[in-house]
């Protein structure tokens, strides 16, 4: 993976190089210290990822990332922040971003989201979830301009709470995880799991993954 990283903060861009070179499949080819040099090196040197900072001198991080993705949308992006919070998280999606990470997190969860993203997998750290699901339904998440008639239909049979279970389900989190985000139980969690398989004819998760990107669940 050729990675690019920008961030302000001379000591930190230091020793996300160094932490770098302890992965074997990771080669940092390039720093920038703003979004302008950041686009300058994105588009010169191409990079697989670059791993973004927000608040940057000259040109913001989210202003650097919707610039590259539209220059070079083959290139993905992780936002790499200490800002935690819902007008955050939308910014963030909205630019094009394909990951988000606090820096208050540790090297292997920044080793899972840089793999994340080079798979063309969206990342998000785990407790991003509970700002999403805060957000009124239907979830208001990038996705498809509109989900087929026959889809949307379906959703509609869907309460507010099972909406957020199946979105949870989508991105692939365990029924743990799911009672851990939405604070309720493990049973309650696979109480909602089988309504909504039930309401929706679908009784394996792949299917329901299936139908959840028809339906426009999933980030894009």
């Amino acid at each position: 993976m050729r990675i690019l990283i920008a961030d302000d903060h001379e000591i930190l861009l230091l020793g996300l190089c160094q932490l770098m070179k302890t992965e074997s499949d990771m080669d940092v080819i390039g720093t920038a210290k703003n979004g302008k040099e950041a686009l300058e090196k994105t588009i010169e040197l191409v990079p697989d990822i670059v791993i973004m900072d927000i608040h940057m001198p000259v040109m913001d991080g989210l202003t650097a990332t919707r610039m590259i993705k539209e220059t070079l949308p083959q290139v993905e992006v992780l936002i790499f922040t200490a800002l935690d919070g819902p007008d955050d998280l939308r910014k963030i999606l909205e630019s094009g971003a394909s990951g988000y990470l606090l820096k208050t997190y540790g090297d292997n969860d920044l080793f899972t989201a840089i793999r994340s993203v080079y798979a063309r997998s969206p990342y998000l750290y785990p407790h991003a979830m509970k700002h999403m699901i805060r957000t009124t339904p239907p979830l208001t998440v990038p996705g498809p301009a509109a989900a087929p008639p026959s889809f949307t239909a379906a959703k509609s049979t869907l309460t507010p709470r099972e909406q957020q279970v199946l979105f949870l389900i989508a991105k692939g989190h365990s029924n743990r995880d799911i009672a851990e985000v939405l604070s309720i139980s493990v049973k309650t969690v696979e109480a909602f799991k089988s309504k909504i398989m039930n309401k929706l004819h679908l009784y394996t998760r792949p299917a329901l993954v299936d139908y959840a990107e028809k339906a426009g669940y999933f980030l894009k």
